[in-house]
């Protein structure tokens, strides 16, 4: 039986000016990258898709700040060395708290 995606358990925080994302997985041995974006195109991930900066991924920061607007989706991925799916997750984004 061939390897399937596994799934990443995201939430997401309104904070001013942004979002800040936890994922209870941890990341281990490989790396965490993110993409924001309409519902509508939201990317389409399988176990072994190629995942890299060039096509617009970013790193998940230590802190998990993100910066999206309403209704946006953040799709957040674990790849391996080669770059390649492990393990993905979505979430809704909220609308960024407003400062004072």
């Amino acid at each position: 039986m061939p390897p399937t995606l596994k799934t990443l358990t995201v939430s997401v925080k309104a904070r001013v000016g942004g979002q800040t994302v936890t994922v209870t997985e941890p990341v281990g041995s490989n790396s965490r990258l993110y993409k924001i974006t309409d519902a509508s195109v939201k990317p389409e991930i399988s176990y072994d898709t190629v995942v890299n900066k060039n096509d617009g991924w970013s790193e998940l920061p230590i802190n998990g700040e993100v910066s999206g607007t309403k209704n946006q989706v953040i799709t957040i991925v674990d790849v391996d060395s080669k770059f390649k799916a492990q393990a993905k997750g979505e979430f809704v984004l909220p609308e960024p708290t407003a400062g004072d």
